[in-house]
């Protein structure tokens, strides 16, 4: 069912802007590309590295720079199945696995060429491997726990919310264990090797994009998003409907909290979900649901095992099953409705034509690196340019649980350049396309195309060669 999910669609959306990043930078060489991540990202260089090395061996086109966090998304499915029936037995594991198959947040970034699911596959085995160790005390579970923790860590700085009450457990249960004091100084040594990059990184305010976002409005979605991920169709209905099914699953076995195992995965999970909307609430805000994506799994499976604790099997079967058709109806309606996928940079390309000297107007203003992503000579235009060929590109903004907005339509303050008119418009439910022409080249300049845009978000100009 994870695969079935995930495989099949990967190459389906088009690339985005955040995946247009990592597109950019699997195409430099391998010392641009460390020496870039601190510029343009905002995470650790441990992804960006695995899929540098797979872009060599499988290309960068959507479908292969996606597969990686695909197989990182099943992977977590599996080890999701294995934890849960390390803590509870087979049948929590069955609803861990089904749940954690088909949820969509866990599909939407399995399908993303970002770092968010490695990083959750690694956080969710570092949890197995302290399952173990707090059951039977196993040196290898130890050194599991270490390696991959700090391989979590080394992936996406919000792991460490994983790491800290796992590591709290361990020397909580096994105080005078030098093995298990020796592991969390070598995962908190690489945590600490990493404060300067993260450092350089809040600096160059990569994520300052988010305090434009309402910080209450993002704390309310995240056990939204936890459950049917961004945007999809009719949100309060199955959003209601999937809350009701998860709570009466899980309610009536919440005596099973005491069972061994449980507690430390509750923990991890909450201190992932609430430690980062502290931290925004003082000021260090980087709270977006992507950044929490690691706390799902061990909430999934606590929610799992309450399940399987109940007391009505078929009553709890029910919900769990109840909630797996919520799970699918999403997943299925964001395939089928593009304004509930990510922005279709691709389908503005196919607008476009064929690649020519032109300049186009885009809206948003980040969209350089996606147009570079699906046409060839784009660049930003500082100066003059001599060209017959005007084209206009809007792809709207995201709306809270909502998708894309409709485009706009030219309005009244919409000013071609002289010599120029409109000869051709392409809309569809996520983006417009307005193709501008004049009958000879006439010399165009950022400072003469302001009143040339769809809509009243940022802009930017481009500029194309053949």
């Amino acid at each position: 069912m994870a695969g079935a999910l995930r495989i099949p669609t990967l190459g389906t959306q088009s690339l985005w802007l955040d995946e247009s990043y990592t597109l950019h930078l699997v195409r430099l060489s391998f010392s641009s590309m460390l020496a870039t991540v601190p510029k343009t990202e905002s995470t650790p260089p441990v992804y960006y590295v695995l899929a540098w090395i797979w872009s060599r061996l499988f290309g960068d086109s959507a479908f292969a720079l996606r597969l990686l966090p695909a197989l990182a998304g099943l992977a977590t499915v599996a080890v999701i199945y294995v934890l849960a029936l390390r803590v509870s037995g087979r049948r929590a594991a069955v609803y861990a696995g089904l749940l954690a198959a088909c949820a969509p947040i866990l599909v939407w970034f399995s399908q993303e060429a970002r770092s968010y699911s490695l990083a959750t596959l690694l956080a969710c085995a570092s949890l197995l491997a302290l399952v173990r160790f707090l059951q039977d005390g196993r040196a290898s579970a130890l050194a599991g726990w270490t390696a991959l923790s700090a391989l979590g860590i080394a992936t996406h700085y919000f792991v460490a919310f994983i790491v800290v009450p796992a590591a709290v457990w361990l020397l909580a249960r096994r105080r005078a264990d030098r093995r298990v004091l020796s592991g969390v100084i070598a995962v908190a040594a690489v945590g600490l090797a990493l404060i300067p990059l993260a450092a350089t990184q809040l600096h160059a305010g990569h994520a300052d994009w988010l305090t434009g976002i309402d910080l209450a409005t993002r704390i309310a979605q995240v056990p939204k998003q936890y459950l049917l991920g961004y945007a999809s169709p009719n949100q309060t209905l199955t959003g209601v409907l999937a809350a009701l099914l998860l709570a009466g699953a899980s309610l009536p076995g919440i005596r099973a909290l005491h069972r061994s195992g449980v507690l430390p995965l509750l923990s991890a999970g909450l201190v992932c979900t609430l430690a980062p909307i502290l931290l925004a609430l003082v000021g260090i805000d980087l709270l977006d649901t992507r950044n929490l994506l690691p706390a799902v799994p061990p909430l999934l499976v606590v929610a799992s095992v309450l399940s399987a604790a109940g007391s009505s099997r078929l009553a709890s079967a029910c919900c769990v099953g109840g909630l797996c058709a919520v799970f699918m109806y999403v997943g299925l309606a964001i395939d089928a409705t593009p304004r509930y996928q990510r922005n279709d940079w691709r389908g503005v390309s196919s607008a476009l034509g064929p690649r020519t000297k032109r300049v186009i107007v885009a809206s948003p203003d980040s969209a350089l690196l996606p147009m570079q992503a699906y046409q060839r000579g784009i660049t930003t235009l500082t100066g003059p340019l001599s060209t017959d060929t005007l084209d206009v590109i809007e792809i709207p903004p995201q709306q809270t649980g909502q998708g894309t907005a409709a485009p706009d339509h030219p309005s009244a303050a919409f000013r071609p350049p002289p010599g120029f008119k409109l000869v051709g418009a392409r809309y569809t439910s996520t983006y417009a396309v307005l193709a501008l022409r004049s009958p000879r080249p006439v010399i165009l300049t950022p400072a003469t195309l302001s009143a040339v845009r769809l809509g009243a978000q940022s802009y930017t100009v481009l500029a194309q060669s053949r």
